[in-house]
Order: structure tokens, then sequence, then C-alpha cells
């Protein structure tokens, strides 16, 4: 308890008395409270419905309430909360169980999840399963195929692979084969033409595809060179820079591995005994897709022939 002012002298008293700082009453606005000497407090108030500040900390040790609200007076433990009981109080502690809505994924199912969608309460109200997949498309026809992105599917990785190249009386060299990413969205097609076998001596190997079409334009984003034999030398099979990803989707990253060269003669030996085998690609020796055939010098044969190209797209 502070001392009492009774019984002493105004004048002896009016430092420690408090009042506004140009001595006047309270006007429209807020002004500083200062105390009898001048000295400025942390408080500026104003009259009935203004608002009032605080220029400092504010420290409350015992129960606080503002605007009807009835706030904690205690921390909690670590990882609590402040919850709110709907009217006008609050607490801190756990959230209760029955307070929380199932955040099981909704409808049931396994998978990884792609996508939640959460409420304003914070509550996931759904979740897009995407069950792992893989599909893959080889060809030894050269036509076009199609893959379509699953549902809930947004990205899926790739391996696009050349065909293998056919020597004469050398080893044939390997495809060139890219591994990287592609966004879409689910229906989204892409359009594939897959290197056939080469079946002609002393000839590169077919190169294969990813095309993709946009507002009618058919667009490659992806492609990969055959083997090489290029007059029987050493040579590696490389492939185009893809084009980046937009809105309508595209490659987001990749590297691309050169197939293995061709080009060791087996022709100038005598004895029958001499054999290459092919270039291999990422996936092999041959015949292995993209793997460039294997030579006999025993009137220079094919002993293993070139492989196809080859396309593969997994998702999870």
């Amino acid at each position: 308890m502070g001392d009492s002012l009774q019984g002493r002298l105004i004048a002896n008293t009016y430092p420690g008395l408090i009042k506004t700082s140009d001595n006047s009453e309270l006007a429209s606005g807020t002004v500083r409270i200062t105390d009898g000497c001048g000295n400025d407090t942390a408080l500026l108030l104003g009259t009935n419905g203004q608002p009032n500040e605080f220029s400092g900390g504010l420290t409350v040790t015992g129960a606080f309430n503002a605007n009807s609200i009835s706030y904690p007076t205690s921390i909690g433990t670590a990882n609590h909360v402040v919850i709110s009981d709907g009217s006008a109080g609050l607490s801190v502690g756990q959230v209760p169980s029955a307070g929380l809505a199932d955040l099981s994924p909704s409808p049931a199912g396994t998978g990884s999840v792609n996508k939640i969608t959460v409420n304003a309460k914070g509550q996931v109200t759904a979740a897009n399963l995407v069950t792992p997949g893989i599909c893959a498309f080889s060809d030894h026809s050269g036509s076009s195929r199609t893959f379509t992105f699953p549902d809930n599917v947004h990205y899926v990785k790739f391996h696009l692979t050349g065909g293998g190249a056919k020597g004469l009386c050398r080893n044939g060299g390997a495809g060139a084969t890219m591994i990287g990413f592609i966004s879409g969205f689910p229906g989204k097609e892409l359009e594939l033409s897959i290197a056939p076998r080469q079946n002609t001596e002393d000839q590169n190997g077919f190169s294969s595809c990813i095309h993709h079409t946009v507002n009618s334009d058919r667009t490659e984003i992806a492609a990969v060179s055959g083997g090489q034999q290029s007059g029987g030398r050493y040579v590696f099979a490389g492939g185009r820079a893809p084009n980046g990803a937009n809105d309508n989707g595209g490659i987001t990253s990749f590297t691309l591995i050169s197939g293995g060269g061709g080009g060791i003669d087996t022709g100038d030996q005598t004895d029958g005994r001499e054999e290459s085998e092919g270039g291999s690609s990422f996936w092999g020796s041959p015949p292995s897709y993209g793997a460039g055939n294997s030579k006999h010098n025993h009137g220079c044969h094919t002993v293993r022939e070139a492989g196809t190209g080859y396309i593969q797209f997994e998702w999870s």
C-alpha cells in the first residue's frame, strides 16, 4: 500500500501526482500523461471511446480481459497451443481429439498422397492418392505410341533410348539414353516415336522422340540419337537438348547418357575366330534395348542384332 496524501500540503505532494502533459483537460485524440514535475510516463490517454496507448511493454500479473475475451494466465508446456472455447475464453493446452476431424485420406485407399485439400479450420477434407506405376514401350515397327498421364499424376520420370546401329564388318554403336522428369496433368497425352530395329548393314540406329500437342501445335520435347557408325570409327550417340517445362508441361530436369561406341573391325582376320560385341547401351549389351549389333569376322555375319529403341515412364 502506498503513502496517503491525507494531512499533507499540496506543495509537498504535487511531484507525485499524474496529469496531462499540457495541464489541460482531455480532448480529442490522446494526451501523454506525466508526473507533477513534467516527466513523461509510458501512458497516453484519450476520452471515453478514444484509443489508449502504451509506449513500452505491458505486464499483467493477474487475469487479463480484453473485449470480453479472457486470456490465459499460463503458457502451458512445449508444443501446446492456444485453444478457444468458442465463447469468450482462451486457454493453453493440447487440442482435444474430439475437436479434430478424421485426418485419414478420403476416400480410403493405398498409395502416396499427391495432393491434399484443407478447409479454413486446417482440417484435411480430401487426399488424392497416387498408386505407384510403371509403363514401358518398345517398338519393332517404328509406329507411334501414346502415353497418358494417370489420375492425380502431375510428374513422371522417363527413360528415352535410341536404337542401336548395325555395322558391316564392325560392331554397331549403341543409342543414347535420356533420363529425366516431365510435368503435366491428369489426362495429358505424350506422343512417342520409338526407334525400330536397324536391319540395314553399315547404318546408324534410329532416333527416339517424345512430342506433345498444344493448341494443334505438335512440339518435340525430348529426343535421343541412335547408335552411330560414321565410317567405322568410335562415335558416341547423343541427343538434342529438350525444351523446358511451361504451363502445358515439358521437361523439368534431365541427364543424357551416351551409348557405347562401335566400330571394332572384324573383317581383317583369317582364322575365323574374331568376334566383336556390339556397343552397350544404358540397358546393356545386345540384344538389349539400344545396343549395337555384334559381328563375327567369318563372312562379317551378325551374331546378335542391334536393339530397338525404348521408352519407360514411372510415377509415384
